[in-house]
């Protein structure tokens, strides 16, 4: 998981007694730490223990704690001992017993001189008080609209968990941690242990005593508290939890819980037998929190869930898969993240890129999604896209500092990193992998680990040297692609001489039989060198990297595209469809296959594939991005009017099933740009108009009421101010605000910029970032002519004086998507000729100018 971590405007710049001269640190100005502060650090400090005690109040804006760190000092040049920490009021520290004047407080950590320091066992104690955080990460606070009640969570990962209680905020330091918590009786209380002891204390208020935790680093701390409503289940003799706000409690019910605990259990039979090591932990709570910023979080043993993960709409298998590999995902981590954690934020793909890989492989082996691995390879788009910019990092990255280190939770830390361990499981065999991460986990348990003990670690069981495999996979960037030609009887296979790289990958080649296709062979190829030489007869139709087994890009032949546009929903094997409109997507990035074409063949073969999940992610959902960012103004009215057309005739089809009919529905919503169509879509709201199989949920409604007000039908602000009425829920309020951000009002929308350059630490990150998903609309494109100096203006304020979160937020839904021009991309470059411009603010300027860049290209290939 990721969070954010820049300055706070709330943390008070405290001295007391003595100012001597400190050490110099680069996070003076910003909430980070450097890797080489770690390291320092590191050697001052061992064996530590947390004592934390909080008081919390469910009508105040701020908690007050009390915090002990017990840890062995070690002497060392150092005049100053660093103590991450951010907090409104620090009231008091001690150090082993008496009270300490000599410290230095600064925006983000404490400084004890070393010279009061003792070799061996200390004790600091620190009262403070300290603000809630409502950014989503730290200790978050979220009032529900609906009833009034309050929740907190905590989100650490990777730098903050010194906004909760002071620590050594760095994953190499890993302790013990004794919480207890005094707070409102009708709240649950969840922390990554159980509950020892609960009394009465005071009238309505309850003293809580959490069990001492097992060893782990500080971002894996988690802490959750609000009156949730809370499902109970137990795999094996391990207590199980499912819970969620009392308000969303309708959508989860017995029901959604049950498929919650079935993939729980089902992953941990999987992985407890193939880590061949126990689930480390006594109990596995999984927590749905309000505002969190990203998936999921993988806590030791209280694995907190974005809310969009509860279903508030119908869904699709597809969203019902994607939930599931996010549960196991978490699960995968309790051993690769928890139990064994990369020494520090540079070795983040040993975390990341086995949890990735392992929980898309965990539930291919089970009943409940066997055709994960599909999935998989539609996942590897994001790796594709992030290998191909100037950006792009090797998967063992370099991490200065945990701002660095927040750039990095990326397609390759994580998709790109997942495909290269399934290539390494290809070449080594699936019993010589599982040896090896079992080896992994009995040496290294509740330790960290880097770059070097996984090699040796794979070299060793493997029997063979994996250096010069992971200086060609590991340290270097880039995505190879594979050509092909048939020379006589021989089959010529070519990789690009960017980084010659070793690929291991299956091959089928088809013949084609009238509207049939006939497989002629198949095998598998080693290819060590530039190219490789294969004696096959010529094929109509190769498949190369069948079943995905390597991290490539293929380029198909012209005559293959001319016979697969006409032929392809009769390929048998659906991994082989989903690989070849996976190509010919990427072929349109690439500029090598022009989107009219591409649109064609998917308008073409829509209706003909039997796959349900290939319509949605290989077929509709491409053809609405290809209208969305890469056709022109002209070409893209063509498509948006044929497939609105195409979409009601199908939606009245009474054969089709529930999920085709959301599917369907979705293309007809992406379409609707004139009164004719929102007329109809007005009669699908008020259920004048119903199609078969189709129902109208709260999310649909607002999808619909969202579109009407961007496009300014008549009747869309009337609707629009009912269904604030209708639906009270906290994503009511923030999809009423998307919907009237949509509005084409120049005032409107020079109101909410505003408010946005003006956000600061007490408004909701969440809530501003559902309404920016409103800000943007193509066809609203000469209104919004002037916001693309104006986002080039904010974006280096944003990052300055705002959460990770919100700056990225920012940069990803307010830039001017719908720009294609060389001018704009011309004022991009000349804002990257600042050689001031912070590190994370260049590169998102470098990924929006590779971005506009490929897709003017794309754009000239109509």
């Amino acid at each position: 998981m990721h969070s954010g971590y820049l300055a706070t405007r709330n943390a008070l710049l405290l001295d007391a007694g003595e100012m001597g001269a400190g050490m110099a640190h680069d996070h003076e100005e910003h909430n980070e730490l450097t890797q080489l502060e770690a390291q320092k650090r590191y050697r001052q400090v061992s064996s530590v223990d947390y004592e934390i005690a909080l008081k919390l109040d469910a009508e105040s804006e701020t908690y007050q704690g009390l915090a002990v760190i017990h840890f062995n000092y070690s002497p060392t040049e150092e005049q100053w001992l660093s103590i991450d920490f951010i907090t409104l009021s620090l009231l008091e520290i001690e150090l082993n017993g008496q009270k300490c004047l000599s410290y230095q407080k600064r925006p983000f950590f404490v400084e004890i001189p070393t010279k009061e320091l003792i070799p061996g066992r200390n004790e600091i104690r620190f009262q403070y008080e300290n603000s809630f955080d409502h950014g989503g990460s730290g200790f978050h606070r979220f009032v529900d609209p609906e009833d009034g009640s309050v929740y907190l969570h905590t989100d650490f990962e990777p730098f903050d968990a010194h906004r909760l209680f002071p620590c050594f905020d760095q994953p190499d330091i890993k302790a013990h941690y004794a919480l207890s918590v005094e707070g409102p009786d009708s709240w649950v209380y969840l922390h990554n242990t159980a509950v020892m002891l609960q009394i009465q204390h005071d009238q309505n208020r309850y003293l809580i005593q959490f069990e001492p935790t097992p060893l782990f680093s500080t971002y894996l701390f988690s802490l959750v508290a609000g009156p949730y409503s809370s499902w109970h289940s137990t795999y094996r003799d391990i207590p199980l939890g499912v819970h969620c706000r009392k308000s969303l409690a309708q959508y989860v019910q017995s029901q959604d819980a049950e498929n919650i605990f079935e993939i729980t259990s089902e992953s941990f039979a999987f992985l407890e037998e193939y880590f061949d090591y126990p689930y480390p932990y006594k109990k596995y709570d999984q927590v749905f929190v309000p505002e969190f910023n990203f998936g999921a979080m993988e806590n030791v043993a209280c694995v907190t869930f974005s809310e969009r993960m509860i279903f508030r709409h119908e869904v699709t298998y597809n969203e019902k898969l994607n939930r599931a590999n996010t549960i196991t995902h978490e699960m995968v981590h309790m051993w690769f993240g928890d139990l064994v954690t990369m020494k520090w934020w540079d070795d983040l793909w040993l975390n990341e890129s086995f949890a990735d890989y392992l929980s898309y492989y965990t539930m291919s082996k089970g009943k409940l999604f066997p055709d994960a691995l599909e999935h998989f390879y539609t996942r590897k788009e994001w790796a594709y896209w992030q290998d191909q910019l100037s950006t792009t990092h090797p998967i063992a990255a370099k991490a200065a500092n945990t701002t660095e280190a927040f750039s990095n939770f990326d397609g390759i830390s994580y998709a790109k990193g997942a495909a290269v361990l399934r290539q390494l499981q290809y070449r080594l065999g699936e019993e010589r992998f599982r040896d090896a991460v079992r080896l992994y986990f009995k040496r290294f348990q509740n330790s960290n680990t880097t770059f070097s003990d996984f090699l040796g670690v794979f070299s060793e069981v493997s029997g063979e040297e994996l250096r010069p495999w992971s200086e060609q996979w590991l340290t270097t960037t880039g995505v190879n692609r594979i050509d092909y030609e048939w020379q006589e009887q021989n089959l010529i296979v070519r990789q690009d001489q960017d980084v010659t790289r070793e690929h291991r990958f299956a091959y089928m080649g088809f013949k084609r039989n009238q509207e049939a296709f006939q497989k002629i062979f198949e095998g598998d190829l080693l290819l060590t060198e530039r190219e490789a030489f294969l004696s096959l007869p010529e094929a109509d139709f190769l498949i190369c990297n069948a079943y995905d087994y390597d991290y490539v890009k293929i380029r198909l032949r012209r005559q293959e595209l001319e016979m697969l546009s006409q032929i392809l929903s009769s390929l048998e094997e659906s991994f082989h469809r989903r690989m070849v409109w996976g190509t010919m997507w990427q072929m349109v990035l690439d500029a090598e296959l022009s989107p009219m074409i591409f649109m064609q063949t998917a308008a073409e073969q829509a209706d003909l594939e039997s796959n349900i999940s290939i319509l949605n992610s290989q077929i509709v959902t491409k053809m609405q991005q290809t209208m969305r960012h890469y056709l022109n103004s002209g070409k893209r009215s063509f498509w948006m009017s044929q497939l609105f057309l195409a979409a009601m005739t199908q939606l009245r089809d009474y054969d089709h099933t529930k999920e085709q009919q959301i599917l369907w529905f979705r293309l007809l919503l992406t379409c609707a740009d004139g009164d004719d169509d929102f007329d109809i879509l007005d009669d699908v709201l008020s259920s004048r108009l119903k199609f078969p199989q189709l129902e109208m949920d709260q999310e649909k409604r607002w999808d619909i009421i969202t579109r009407m007000v961007a496009f300014g039908y008549q009747r869309g602000i009337e609707y629009l101010g009912e269904e604030q009425k209708r639906d009270t829920s906290d994503l009511g309020q923030k999809r009423y605000m998307q919907a009237f951000i949509s509005q084409p009002d120049e005032t409107v929308k020079r109101k909410f910029w505003e408010r946005v350059l003006a956000a600061d630490a007490s408004e909701s990150t969440d809530f501003l970032r559902r309404a920016m998903e409103g800000f943007h609309w193509l066809h609203q494109d000469s209104l919004l002519v002037g916001y693309q100096e104006k986002f080039l203006d904010g974006l280096e304020g944003m990052y300055q004086k705002n959460n990770l979160h919100l700056f990225s937020a920012y940069s990803h839904l307010l830039f001017p998507f719908w720009e294609g021009s060389e001018l704009f991309l011309q004022r991009i470059k000349s804002r990257l000729e600042d050689s001031a411009l912070p590190p994370l603010v260049r590169k998102e300027l470098l990924e929006h100018r590779d971005n506009l860049q490929r897709k003017i290209k794309v754009l000239t290939n109509q």
